[in-house]
């Protein structure tokens, strides 16, 4: 065939065909990324923030979101609540789970322990865990940054040995009242398993750790630490369900308006999940009511 001058000349119709094809899938990707996050979540007016298990919450309308679990053939569905409070919101995030993760790790040191029949508790290791990733409502970054868990914009994290060093601040202020000084380095925080508990520590403190953490921004590199701040919230286990709830103030969510997309992971121990392999959710639309919310947000 005689060279025409034209650089489509002697192309098979296959080729022209691959390449309309090839650019009506990026156009759809395209406008598929820019639509609205769906589900979507509109919260509703309250006074106060009820407990994670209280009754106040099944008058509150409810989501659900699908998170496939690598580890579990069957469907998991998480149910998002979500109640808009004087100076913030509450969100209630809940899942099921058959176990509290409650197993054994470590070994027992007789000599150290004063009653190894009591502290046998505190050897145990506990490694559920939710983290939500925040993110604008729409954008083609969220629907890509939903399959690694985790956004530039920050996450709210909670996880279930944070929750357990938290339960035991009781025990904590009987320490500090005592001068019994502990590591916080350890996920176990009562007088035993190491021996540095009951000696002058300069590196031992005796405030609890938060169950709940606000990653403002996350580490760039391995030289440079994460930013957190401890939030308000708590995890409550139940019937083979978990119960997490966040008290959100109005400024971690004003940069986003009163849209803004969350994405859920969901680390089940019980089922030998860890961050690498925890279920990760479709993208969850949130929208706020006005009252409380910062100037100049407006919708997205």
């Amino acid at each position: 065939m005689a060279d025409s001058g034209c650089p489509g000349a002697g192309r098979p119709p296959v080729f022209f065909g691959g390449l309309l094809g090839l650019s009506l899938a990026l156009a759809s990707v395209g406008l598929s990324a820019a639509t609205e996050v769906r589900p979507v979540l509109r919260s509703r007016a309250a006074d106060a923030v009820p407990g994670a298990w209280s009754a106040a919450w099944t008058r509150v309308p409810a989501v659900g979101v699908r998170c496939p679990s690598p580890a579990s053939s069957g469907p998991r569905v998480a149910v998002v609540r979500a109640l808009k409070v004087p100076g913030g919101s509450a969100l209630l995030f809940e899942w099921p789970d058959a176990s509290p993760d409650l197993s054994f790790e470590g070994s027992m040191y007789p000599r150290v322990l004063r009653s190894a029949a009591a502290k046998v508790q505190e050897t145990v290791l506990v490694r559920d865990a939710l983290t939500v990733s925040l993110g604008p409502a729409r954008g083609a970054g969220l629907l890509s940054a939903a399959s690694r868990g985790l956004t530039r914009h920050g996450a709210w994290i909670w996880r279930s040995e944070w929750q357990a060093a938290r339960d035991r601040s009781a025990s904590a202020a009987r320490q500090q009242a005592a001068r019994k000084s502990y590591i916080a380095l350890y996920p176990i925080q009562g007088d035993g398993a190491y021996p540095a508990r009951f000696v002058a520590n300069t590196n031992a403190i005796v405030e609890p750790p938060s169950p709940c953490r606000w990653l403002v921004r996350p580490a760039p590199d391995v030289y440079t630490p994460p930013v957190e701040r401890p939030m308000a919230g708590e995890g409550r286990w139940r019937d083979g369900r978990w119960r997490v709830l966040f008290n959100v103030p109005d400024s971690h969510l004003a940069p986003f308006g009163r849209r803004i997309a969350l994405v859920l992971a969901i680390t089940d121990g019980g089922l030998g999940e860890r961050a690498r392999d925890r279920s990760v959710s479709e993208p969850l639309c949130l929208e706020l009511s006005g009252a409380g919310m910062a100037a100049g947000g407006g919708a997205r």
